[in-house]
């Protein structure tokens, strides 16, 4: 994939940029939602982001798409410099960037798992669980809501300057919401 990145840095180069980069972002996510003991919701999803920036005559010009195809990485730099130049002829003070050591790095947090390695089927138990521990708990409890998220997003950063940075940042949430009933008295937890 690289190969296509620097192709898409060279175009911009071609048409004039001073500076280009590409930014990717690719996020993993799961949404489940569990009420009372049932699933309600469960949400898998694959976004994928690209954005290319690109310094012309000091003015930036950004365009995005959704693929990393060679052919829709060529377009989105040409875009991002035809949006460049059209800045260049508003009169707008132009930008300058400040010197900067290039970066090549890798960055992962190694001590959390990684939420795609774990089955669905075992995401989805660990929230039953929990939603039937929270209801066993006192007969006053009428209704509980677990909300799972988990995401791994990645990022990968090169620009025209030398800069190769990929990051990838785990992420994983459960807020639940129990609702309990003594008489007329209504109490809600949200944690």
């Amino acid at each position: 994939m690289e190969e296509k990145l620097i192709s898409a840095l060279e175009r911009a180069k071609e048409l004039g940029a001073s500076y280009a980069d590409i930014r990717i972002t690719k996020s993993f996510r799961t949404r489940m939602t569990v009420i009372n003991g049932k699933v309600k919701s469960v949400v898998p999803s694959i976004e994928l982001r690209v954005g290319i920036r690109a310094l012309y005559q000091g003015l930036w010009g950004f365009a995005s798409c959704n693929s990393t195809s060679r052919e829709d990485l060529l377009e989105t730099s040409s875009n991002a410099m035809k949006i460049a130049r059209a800045g260049a002829s508003t009169g707008v003070s132009p930008v300058r960037l400040a010197e900067v050591r290039s970066v090549i790095d890798r960055v992962e947090l190694e001590e959390i798992s990684d939420s795609r390695k774990i089955p669905l089927e075992e995401k989805q138990e660990i929230i039953l669980e929990s939603d039937r521990t929270a209801r066993e708990l006192d007969p006053r409890i009428m209704r509980t809501q677990f909300d799972y998220e988990d995401s791994v997003v990645e990022r990968y950063l090169l620009s025209t300057d030398g800069q190769q940075i990929y990051e990838v940042n785990p992420f994983t949430s459960l807020r639940l919401t129990i609702t309990a009933r003594e008489g007329e008295r209504i109490e809600r937890t949200i944690g």
